[in-house]
Formats: C-alpha cells, structure tokens, sequence
C-alpha cells in the first residue's frame, strides 16, 4: 500500500506543475490529447496482453518472453510506419495522438509483462518512472511554461523511459514478426473481450473532455477547469484502487465476500471522508496546489466527487467478478454505463456545459456501481444497508492485509 501511495503522491505532484505550468490557456487541450492517445492505445493493443495470464498459467514450462517481446515490438513497428502518413496530409494533431498511443500501449504491454515475471523489478522501473515524471514536470514549469508541446514530449519520455528499462530488464531481444500468426490470432481472440471491456471502463472515465472539447459552449478556459477538476478527483479513486490491490491476489485464489464486503465498506467511510474534507477545504486547496485561477473548478470537482462512492463499488466487485469469470455480466453493465455517459454529454453539455458533463459522469458511474452492488448484495445473500455500515473488524482486518 505503501508504495502504491507514493507512486499516486508523485504523479499527483506531477499532474500538479504541468497543470500550473500548462495554465488556463493550454491545461484542457494536454488533457484532451492523452484521453484520445489512452483510448486509441486500447485499440491498437488488440488485446494481446490481456491474453498472457491465462496462456501463461496454461502453458507454464513454455517460455513466453521472447514471443510477447516480439509480437509487442512488430505491433510497435507497423505502428510507427502507419502513422507517418498523417504527416503529408498535415495532419499534425493526429501524428502526435498516434506518437502518444503508440508509445502508451507498448509501455502497458512491457509493464504487464515484467509485473508478471518479474514484480519487484517491475515496481523500481514503475516507482523511478513516477520520479522522472515529477522531475519533468519541474522543468516544463521552470522553462517551458505555456508551451503544450513540451508537456506532451515530457509525457512521451517518461514512456520512452518506461519502454527501455522495461525491454532491459525482461532481457529479451526483440526480433521482429518472430512468432507465428496463428498463435498471435489465438492471443487476439482470447484477449479481445477483456480489452473492450478495459475500453469502456476508460471511455466512463475519459470522453467527458473529449466530448467538451467539440462542444460549441465550452471555451479553453472551461476545459482546462473541468480538466483539473477530474485531476482532483483522482484523489479519490485512489481509495478504491488501494483496497483493490491489497484485495486482488486474494481474490484472485479464492472465495472472499467478507473480504469484498469489508472493503466497501471501509472504502464508503474514507471516501466521505475525503468529500467532506473537500467542501470545506476545496478552494484554499485547488489554489494552493494548483493556482489561483484553477479555484472556479472547485464546484466541477465537488459533482465529481459525488460519482466516486459508486465508481469505487464498481472497482472492488468487479475485481471478485473477473476473478469468478463472470466477464460477460461485467461488460453489459460497462456498456449500458457507457452509453448512459455518451447520451448524457450529448444532452447536457449545451445546457450546463462542464458542470452537464460532470452530471453525465456522476450518472454514468453510479449506474455501474449501483448495478454491481445490487447484484453482489444478491450474491452473498446481505441486504444493501450491510455495505455501508462497516465495523472496528473491517478496519482490522483490512489494514493488516495491507502491511
């Protein structure tokens, strides 16, 4: 636990400079960038990785390295090749969403890679990576403040930094289209389920600025705020994401609705927590950590905030679900949240703009964690009331397992 709390404090701080660096003018416009660039690496990684768990445990004396390290870096290639001919056309916006997603996905399929086979090594590389990013964002403040390329190339050197010491320490030499295709359509196939269903969790929590972004009604200025406002708002899906990790690998091998149940709970208590620590203390915190003229997303933030209990429900059942292979419940509920949120932009970004978009999210986020948490309630045969009222044994409990 602890480590994943550095990592988030250092990407926090990070997120922090490059929003003060960025400023009113530009912090929208990096944000809309790497939603696109995060959405379209999904796609281009046609869920290879999501494949090697199950063909690794399947298969466990075969060495996989060699063939997923080459399948990655053929992908990489072909991708690169693909993307310069955005550059006649002048299509530089494209080019540089194609360059970030390229970069993106390859790094996510190395990190999945070495997490597997090497978890310790894996976590300096990933913990070194969020030290670099926070050393960048202070160079992007001190000497290219306004200047939206200069954070988008931080962000793609932290990638390129992620890629190469990943590739070092998995010790395999890429060679490239080395793998027969027949196996890589077998990976494909096997993985392409969970890669839309990782799809939809991220369009749930990233087409609100793209949708604001094409919106008439919404200026740069509004952008950048709502921007910040979800940057905020990570705060608080790091509560989830904490009792997800310490759950997984138990989960994972076993039965353990007790221990689901207590880590809702205790996720409710610290959330609230948090949204009552943020309506009071919102505004001297935005204008500290980001700026005096960040603290009109001090509202944006408070709705946003308001979707995150739900969306924490979602994060801590859906772990158990996938762990039972109850995958196809978990992708309808997915899809009928994300259609709610694209709908919901549609309709209430022109009348309330960015806070119509906040609106859209909390609605969507609490279709999906409702859902989840009637059926899980159903489940374990508790009533709902159950899931909100923790106990001292739920703190207990649930902390000792984090040490």
């Amino acid at each position: 636990m602890s480590n994943k709390m550095f990592y988030c404090l250092a990407s926090f701080g990070a997120s922090a400079l490059y929003t003060r660096a960025l400023g009113l003018a530009l912090k929208g416009y990096y944000t809309w960038y790497l939603n696109w660039a995060t959405l379209i690496s999904i796609l281009l990684g046609l869920g290879v990785y999501h494949s090697m768990p199950f063909f690794m445990r399947k298969e466990s004396d075969k060495k996989w390295n060699g063939e997923y390290v080459n399948i990655f870096y053929s992908q990489f290639v072909i991708y690169v090749l693909l993307s310069l001919v955005f550059l006649p056309l002048k299509k530089y916006k494209l080019f540089i969403i194609a360059v970030l997603a390229i970069l993106d996905i390859l790094s996510q399929q190395l990190n999945m890679l070495i997490l597997i086979d090497k978890l310790r090594t894996r976590n300096k590389v990933y913990f070194a990576g969020a030290v670099v990013n926070l050393l960048l964002s202070i160079v992007c403040l001190v000497y290219f403040s306004d200047n939206l390329y200069a954070a988008l190339i931080c962000f793609a050197a932290v990638k390129v930094f992620y890629v190469i010491f990943y590739t070092v320490f998995i010790g395999e030499v890429p060679h490239l289209f080395r793998f027969k295709a027949v196996d890589l359509a077998k990976k494909i196939r096997f993985g392409f389920l969970p890669m839309l269903t990782f799809l939809l969790i991220t369009i749930n929590y990233k087409v609100d600025v793209i949708m604001l972004e094409a919106a008439q009604n919404v200026d740069d200025r509004l952008l950048s705020l709502y921007s910040t406002g979800v940057s905020v708002a990570e705060i608080g899906w790091v509560i989830p994401d904490v009792f997800k990790e310490v759950l997984f690998s138990r989960i994972a091998n076993k039965k353990n609705d007790a221990e689901v149940a207590s880590a809702l709970r205790v996720s409710n208590v610290c959330i609230t927590i948090v949204i009552l620590g943020l309506v009071a203390l919102g505004k001297p915190f935005i204008g500290l950590v980001y700026g005096k003229k960040f603290v009109d997303a001090y509202f944006v933030t408070i709705l946003l905030f308001l979707g995150i209990p739900a969306m924490s429900w979602f994060k801590l059942i859906y772990q158990l679900y996938i762990a039972e292979g109850r995958r196809w419940i978990s992708f309808g509920v997915l899809l009928l949240s994300s259609v709610i949120n694209v709908v919901a932009n549609i309709v209430l970004i022109p009348i309330w703009d960015i806070n119509g978009a906040a609106v859209a999210s909390v609605l969507s986020y609490f279709c999906c964690g409702v859902i989840f948490l009637f059926t899980y309630s159903r489940k374990i045969g508790k009533p709902l009331y159950k899931m909100f009222i923790p106990t001292p044994k739920d703190f207990s409990v649930l902390f000792k397992k984090a040490r």
